[in-house]
């Protein structure tokens, strides 16, 4: 090869590739406008006396953190106090049902029997002891009879001890005074959760804030896993009479988990939501002037909402009067 041929080579091989000309970037944002500078709300002391707008510092708290999970509203089926066949094993199925409420009326239909073959027999017994001390019957008569009373008790006895081994009537007619929660979990959360307190019920959908009813555990036998299954049911009791549910219908159960820790933590009515579902607070940047803060609530226990982010502790925020500042804010307040 010649040399002036091979240097030429070397020289196209050791050159940059062409760069592919630009192109439009993948997204435009227009308008574009950092959350430090929102809109800053000055009010005369008149107009923030009017809103009635009180203020209060953010806090570092300890609060319980808990999970929400999926649940269904059952009923316990049984309306006489006492433990049931049903909610000894909560699990079973509508057929199971049935087929066990077939089983408690022939139970029951054969305590009735036993005790008219008990009665009748006791009749038997008494007169023929009459006869017999009258000298009308002879001991062996009298030895029969007893004979039969005493295996009519018996047959009578085991009769209803096996009803009562059914327990109360799982299709007794009468009012629903308590309903339960069946809450499906897996078992490697359990030793992660608070079970043996209270748990809050809500919609599925609820979203923090939104109002939610107390529940206790109810202790079952049927707890134990099912061998080959990864979840766990755990039953929980909403307050007697409670009637805001109904049977069959899908909720939410926030659980109280064993994590603890110090949290950032506001009044919940410092919080105002917008039309994206973001969460805001207002703090208060100088005398009479608020300027919106982004916040991330993470739990809501009673009338504290648990941050996951927002202002440091110590800001002043406004915990009154925040919706009033959001129309202000925005051009539809008074």
């Amino acid at each position: 090869m010649k040399p002036f041929l091979l240097i030429s080579l070397l020289a196209v091989i050791a050159s940059p590739a062409a760069e592919p000309p630009a192109g439009p970037p993948p997204a435009t944002v227009e308008n574009a406008r950092n959350e430090s500078d929102l809109t800053t709300i000055t009010l005369t002391p008149l107009a923030e006396k009017r809103l009635a707008i009180a203020l209060a510092p953010v806090e570092l708290k300890t609060i319980t953190q808990s999970r929400t999970f999926g649940g269904e509203i059952i009923t316990p089926l049984s309306n006489t106090g006492g433990k049931s066949i049903y909610s000894l094993f909560p699990n079973m199925t509508p057929t199971e049902i049935i087929a066990l409420a077939g089983l408690q009326v022939d139970a029951d239909a054969l305590v009735a029997t036993s005790q008219v073959e008990l009665d009748a027999t006791q009749v038997s017994l008494n007169r023929t002891e009459g006869l017999f001390k009258d000298g009308a019957a002879t001991a062996k008569d009298f030895d029969d009879a007893q004979a039969l009373r005493d295996l009519a008790k018996v047959t009578a006895t085991a009769a209803q001890k096996k009803r009562e081994l059914l327990g109360e009537p799982v299709m007794k007619a009468g009012k629903i005074n308590t309903l339960w929660v069946r809450v499906s979990l897996y078992v490697g959360d359990l030793n992660r959760l608070k079970t043996d307190g209270q748990v809050m019920v809500g919609n599925l959908s609820a979203r923090p804030g939104d109002p939610r009813l107390p529940a206790k555990k109810v202790e079952v036998p049927a707890f134990a896993v099912a061998a080959g299954s990864a979840t766990a049911d755990l039953y929980f009791a909403l307050k007697e009479g409670e009637t805001t549910f109904q049977p069959g219908q899908r909720v939410g159960v926030a659980i109280p988990t064993s994590d603890s820790g110090k949290t950032l933590a506001v009044p919940w009515s410092s919080i105002i939501t917008d039309i994206n579902g973001g969460t805001w607070v207002y703090t208060n940047i100088a005398p009479q002037t608020y300027r919106r803060h982004r916040v991330q609530v993470r739990n809501v226990m009673g009338d504290i909402a648990a941050l996951a982010s927002g202002p440091k502790v110590g800001t002043t925020i406004a915990t009154t009067g925040v919706a009033e500042l959001f129309g202000t804010e925005f051009g539809v307040g008074k």
